[in-house]
Formats: structure tokens, C-alpha cells, sequence
């Protein structure tokens, strides 16, 4: 399956108020590292939370997203960021060395494997040297066994599993026919990967891990547990 139209297709698609994007923000464990009129750059911004959370604190805060409609939101609300349509896989449209901090909230969950690397050398790329990443991604969850092991046949990877557009439609598929009849109904809505923090840092191998925190919340719509991981990176050298 062709992994990366199915993720854009969803993410370029999905109504604005529809994007779950309020699970984390970034803490001491990046904020006490930056100066105070740090450039900020928060890809896949969605609805745009932590991008108007960090303009507030003074920061000045670029936001992309795929999805057009969360940008017009944005925009309209005047918050001193700086919101801009762009798909981090296609490149990032702007110079090296723009930003102190590239920060990324389940984004990289929803990059097919084969993009990855490309996805990590483009952060690096727009970083100045000394700048840092801030990455919050879903981490391994043995609860998501049996879809993984599901996926499995259709991916190249372990830990990489579909997401259904019907939450009981979902909660019914429990043997590799049951999925199968789901790809072939339409039901699948697009496909996502939960990492190890060594599988994150291998991804950031040219940089400096400063910090690996796991922690837990809960899905806003659905109350259901969601395991996450998140890491500081710095590039080498100084600005």
C-alpha cells in the first residue's frame, strides 16, 4: 500500500477541527535552552495550540501544515504566528540555518519510512548549528499488538499499524481477513508508526540526545491512553 498518499490525502483532507494536536508542549527540557527571541518553527502545527502557546511567551514562532484549512484558521486568529501551507516532505521552504528550534508533535508518526531520513535532514537542514529539535512522537505500546502484527504484511516495518475512519469499525477488526475486507471497503484512513526512543535517536544520529522523557496522556476525543516519547536534540556547532 502506498503509505504516504494514503497519510497525505487524510492530513490534507481532514476538517481543521477534526486535528488532535493538543497532547504535549515543550517544557524546561527545550525552553531553558533557547534566548529569549528564539525563531521557532512548529512543523505540523495543526490547529495551531502550541505555536500560539509559544508566540505568547515571546518566542518568534513559524507554524506549517499540509492542511490548508488549520492555516486560514490560524491566520484569523492573530496570534503573532506566522502560519504557512507547506508538506515537510516535500522540503521546507526556507534557507539553511533559519531557526534556533524546529519542534514536531506526531508528526513523524505519520511519515512512511521510506521519507523519513528525508523528513530529519531537512529539520537539521533549517536549523542553525547549536539550534535544537524538539520531537514528540507515539511510542511502542504492547496494547497495540495485535494491530501491528495485523499491519504487518503491508508494511516494512515492525510497530507501524492502520488507523481506521470509524472508531467501532476499528474496535471490530481482529483477524487479518476482518482487515483485509476493511483495505478493500475503503475503511482504512491512513497508517501510522510508533517509535522506540533508540529508533528516534538513530533517526538524529548527526546530533547531540539531551534528553528522552516517556510519559502518558489520554486521547481529547476518545479518553484512550497514549504512550509518548519525547526527545531534545542539538546540532553541532554554534551560531
Amino acid at each position: 500500500m502506498d503509505f504516504a498518499s494514503i497519510n497525505a490525502k487524510y492530513w490534507a483532507g481532514i476538517a481543521a477541527d477534526d486535528i488532535i494536536g493538543d497532547n504535549a508542549a515543550p517544557g524546561d527540557e527545550l525552553l531553558s535552552r533557547l534566548p529569549v527571541d528564539a525563531k521557532l518553527l512548529d512543523v505540523g502545527c495543526g490547529r495551531g495550540r502550541m505555536a500560539g502557546a509559544l508566540s505568547a511567551k515571546g518566542y518568534a514562532v513559524t507554524a506549517i501544515d499540509l492542511n490548508e484549512e488549520a492555516i486560514r484558521n490560524g491566520r484569523s486568529r492573530n496570534d503573532g504566528v506566522t502560519y504557512q501551507v507547506a508538506d515537510v516532505t516535500d522540503g521546507l521552504p526556507f534557507p539553511d540555518g533559519t531557526f534556533d528550534a524546529v519542534l514536531t508533535s506526531f508528526v513523524l508518526v505519520n511519515i512512511p519510512k521510506t521519507q523519513r531520513a528525508g523528513v530529519v535532514r531537512e529539520l537539521h537542514r533549517v536549523l542553525k548549528p547549536g539550534g535544537y529539535a524538539w520531537i514528540n512522537e507515539g511510542t511502542a505500546s504492547e496494547g497495540y499488538r495485535l494491530r501491528y502484527d495485523l499491519a504487518r504484511p503491508y508494511a516494512d516495518e515492525d510497530r507501524t499499524f492502520f488507523v481506521m475512519g470509524d472508531k467501532a469499525f476499528a474496535s471490530a477488526i481482529a483477524t487479518p481477513e476482518d482487515l483485509k475486507s476493511a483495505i478493500g471497503s475503503g475503511g482504512v484512513a491512513r497508517m501510522a508508526h510508533h517509535f522506540t526512543a533508540d529508533e528516534l535517536r538513530e533517526l538524529f544520529s548527526d546530533d547531540d540526545c539531551l534528553h528522552a522523557a516517556a510519559s502518558v496522556t489520554a486521547s481529547p476525543r476518545t479518553k484512550t491512553e497514549i504512550r509518548m516519547i519525547t526527545l531534545v536534540f542539538r546540532k553541532p556547532g554554534t551560531s
